[in-house]
């Protein structure tokens, strides 16, 4: 390796094209800007198959080496035990700098003589939402889901891990940081010392001219969309609940447009006989944000927890308001009567007439507000620090 060659290693167990998410999309997107910016990236990541074990793919800058691991819960364990081997021989060749996805870098011992960046997406906190509604959550939620509420005591003790063997720390949010400052008070002067916030970021710019050339017209319909995974915590039974109480009271100029796949997906197909739903399942990205800039007058987001959600911050590009509840993550990409409205958890009644407010908003001034999550201003502060650790 040249001496003066930038090289670093991204560790994730999630990485397209075989996987989506707010993970997976996020370690793409930056290993690509990266690469065009004179890095060398190293990914480690899974969905190789089992009867190749490891598979080596270069394009460009970007190196992936994919590894076998199980894709069952909890699969990140699976993962760290199968990639240590993978990761030592990187360090080994001279590959240091590791930027590494909590709750990842506590699991991996082998990164402890590394100078490794801790990529956070959530807190621990995330996961609470189901303990605090649990009875609700019982009526809807699939086996399948059950592992990931149940592991929150695990959760807890790895990130509080990351916090204590990590070089830096990159926070996808500020909440995200009040909440790891919160559940973890004895760290929170080194979490102050050593940590930055930069949001995933969104290609503001396309995303602008996409609005500008999709001018939403006149329709005797109000299209309202929700996009996400099908589960309890990202809301989507809030938000059918929301529109039922719309039609209830007799708004019927109105639709639910719903994006996504989930364990609830035959239930929300049962829901759309009796109220106005239009389900696209999965659906390319190019073409979801077609559709939301010509015809989607609002986004309704009432997840009980996020990080920093792409949805939200790529529809208000478009210039969609928002409608989601009052919670601890939405107050930092909802302004009230701005850009959307928040409502208190968990009235869906007043969160359908919320959504026929937040449709007279001015888009162009909901558009402005989501400048701030510009992806070149946001990678820049992560390549700063990584430069800074390179040089350590």
């Amino acid at each position: 390796m040249a001496e003066n060659e930038k090289s670093l290693m991204l560790v994730t167990y999630e990485y397209p094209p075989y996987v989506i998410g707010g993970i997976a999309i996020y370690s793409h997107q930056l290993a690509e800007w990266l690469s065009t910016r004179g890095w060398t990236v190293y990914v480690i990541t899974g969905r190789a198959g089992l009867r190749e074990g490891i598979t080596v793919q270069r394009r460009g800058r970007i190196v992936a080496i994919r590894i076998y691991f199980p894709d069952i819960s909890p699969r990140l364990v699976f993962y760290a035990k199968l990639a240590k081997r993978h990761i030592a021989k990187l360090i080994q060749r001279g590959i240091s700098l590791v930027l590494s996805n909590s709750p990842l870098t506590g699991l991996l011992p082998v990164l402890r003589n590394t100078t490794t960046f801790t990529v956070y997406h959530m807190s621990s906190y995330s996961v609470l939402p189901f303990f605090q509604n649990f009875w609700h959550a019982l009526k809807t939620v699939k086996p399948g889901e059950l592992p990931l509420y149940m592991g929150y005591p695990a959760l807890e003790t790895w990130i509080r891990r990351d916090l204590l063997y990590s070089s830096f720390n990159i926070f996808i949010a500020r909440h995200v940081k009040s909440e790891v400052e919160w559940l973890n008070p004895d760290l929170a002067p080194k979490i102050s010392r050593s940590s930055v916030v930069a949001y995933p970021g969104i290609e503001y710019n396309q995303l602008s001219l996409l609005k500008e050339h999709n001018r939403r017209t006149e329709k005797t319909k109000t299209v309202v969309a929700f996009v996400g995974r099908l589960i309890f915590t990202k809301g989507i039974t809030y938000a059918v609940e929301a529109i039922r109480s719309l039609v209830e009271i007799g708004e019927r100029h109105i639709e639910l447009w719903v994006f996504g796949t989930g364990p609830l997906q035959k239930w929300l197909i049962k829901q759309s006989r009796a109220i106005p739903i239009r389900y696209f399942g999965f659906v390319e990205r190019s073409r979801l944000l077609s559709l939301l800039a010509k015809y989607v007058d609002v986004l309704l987001h009432p997840s009980l927890y996020e990080g920093a959600p792409l949805a939200v911050m790529e529809a208000q590009a478009l210039g969609i308001p928002t409608v989601t509840f009052d919670l601890p993550w939405s107050a930092e990409f909802i302004i009230n009567g701005i850009n959307g409205y928040r409502v208190p958890y968990p009235d869906v009644h007043r969160l359908g007439k919320a959504v026929l407010k937040a449709k007279e908003l001015d888009p162009d001034k909901v558009a402005l507000h989501a400048k701030r999550f510009d992806r070149d201003v946001s990678f820049r502060v992560v390549e700063s620090v990584l430069e800074e650790g390179s040089h350590r």
